[in-house]
Formats: structure tokens, C-alpha cells, sequence
């Protein structure tokens, strides 16, 4: 495994903490908090990430050439991620392709429509 492979979520998970920590908490509550919903599902696609260069059989359809510097997270552990951020997946979702080297925080969708 690259030392950059983990990097690539690192400002997705950056902004969801921030995030978290911006939210109101009770005063009740001085416990060390446990691990979000967000935070696992970002630590399992991260774990399940195949990093590029990898063929990625996409069903029985198709392949996608994952050139290096790039990752995909399979379709369980991206539609979890999905739902953290407010997305919903249906069938046709297969998962998601991150930058491992690009500070910009972006992704793509991969779903496939059986239209013929």
C-alpha cells in the first residue's frame, strides 16, 4: 500500500469532522465520544478502497481501467459512505471513484442503467 492512500479522503474527512464538532453538544455529555456513523463509514471505504492501477469489474458489463493515483470504493461501503453525506442509492449503484493525490475534494458515481 502507497503512503498517499489514506490522504485521498483526508479533506472529506476533515470537512465531515469540522462539521461534527460545529454541531451543539450537551453539557452532560463530558465522555470521550465514541466513533460517528460518518467517521466509520468513511474509515471502511477507506479500508475497502482498491487503489489504481486495477481493473475494476463494473457487474458483468463492463471494466474500468483505474489508472494509478486514483481509488474505488465497492458499492456496500460507498453507499454507506453515500447515506452519510445525505445520498441515496438504489440498484443500479455500483460505487465510487476518489483522487488519492488531488487535495480537491471531489468523487464520481458509477451506476449502471439496464436500458436495452
Amino acid at each position: 500500500m502507497r503512503a498517499f492512500s489514506r490522504v485521498s479522503l483526508l479533506p472529506w474527512m476533515l470537512s465531515l469532522c469540522m462539521l461534527t464538532e460545529a454541531l451543539p453538544v450537551a453539557a452532560d455529555e463530558e465522555a470521550e465520544p465514541e466513533s460517528s456513523p460518518a467517521q466509520a463509514a468513511w474509515q471502511a471505504a477507506s479500508a475497502a478502497m482498491i487503489h489504481g492501477p486495477s481493473t475494476i469489474e463494473l457487474r458483468d458489463q463492463a471494466q474500468l481501467e483505474l489508472p494509478s493515483g486514483y481509488g474505488f470504493v465497492p458499492q456496500q461501503q460507498a453507499a454507506a459512505l453515500m447515506r452519510t453525506m445525505g445520498n441515496l442509492t438504489g440498484d443500479d449503484f455500483i460505487g465510487l471513484v476518489f483522487p488519492e493525490i488531488d487535495s480537491t475534494p471531489w468523487f464520481v458515481s458509477i451506476q449502471f442503467e439496464d436500458s436495452g
